[in-house]
């Protein structure tokens, strides 16, 4: 039951983002455009969506959280941006192994 669980949540999660995308651009519209779309929050993910990129389970991403792991609120929703999470870990990696991180990497 927790994996029906699981894609019953991922499933609300993806029909909350059409409709919010659909109640943007209907705003936009009857704003004649004067209305930007907000971009904060493109390309931000949910805990689940990150812990699959890692490769990790929710409760990794949790027990980073704690240690540092940059993580962004919308609303009541914790949100990352795998980009930043990345720089993240690469930094963090750099600190334990004693070199200092790529800047450009």
């Amino acid at each position: 039951m927790p994996a029906a669980r699981a894609a019953a949540t991922a499933l609300g999660e993806a029909l909350a983002t059409i409709v919010r995308e659909a109640v943007f651009d209907a705003f936009a519209e009857l704003m004649d455009g004067e209305l930007a779309r907000p971009t904060a929050t493109k390309g931000l993910v949910d805990r689940v969506a990150i812990a699959e990129q890692l490769g990790v389970c929710t409760a990794t991403i949790a027990n980073l959280e704690r240690r540092g792991l940059p993580r962004v609120m919308v609303g009541d929703s914790v949100r990352y941006d795998p980009a930043d999470v990345l720089a993240w870990l690469k930094t963090r990696s750099a600190e334990r192994q004693g070199t200092p991180p790529d800047p450009g990497a």
